[in-house]
């Protein structure tokens, strides 16, 4: 009988040490594979770096275009708004003298007293 348990207690030593070395390898081959990773990732993240700086250069580069295209607009808009506006004061003046003009040449329908 204590054979048997001795048997069985070597069995359970051996496999348990078996286990423990092949979590170790496990273990061991994640590690390099995730060194593998990251340093490929750091390879990926230079050129993402580089790639998202040119790409904003050439952001920055079309909104000073926008800009200048978007003031021109404006100054355009303003112009245009000031011809308006000095229309409209033109308008209202002529209305003014035809409105004298007007009062001035009705003729009174008053009757002599």
């Amino acid at each position: 009988m204590e054979q048997a348990i001795l048997a069985v207690l070597g069995v359970v030593i051996t496999l348990m040490l078996y286990l423990d070395r092949a979590r170790r390898a496990d273990n061991a081959q994640l590690r390099a594979e995730m060194r593998t990773g990251l340093a490929e990732g750091r390879a990926d993240n230079a050129q993402l770096r580089a790639e998202m700086r040119t790409g904003l250069a050439e952001v920055r580069a079309d909104n000073a275009q926008l800009r200048a295209e978007m003031n021109d607009g404006f100054k355009r808009v303003s112009n245009r708004i000031d011809k308006l506006t000095d229309t409209v004061m033109d308008l209202c003046r002529r209305v003014g003298r035809l409105e004298g003009r007007v009062e001035a040449s009705v003729p009174t329908t008053g009757r002599a007293p």
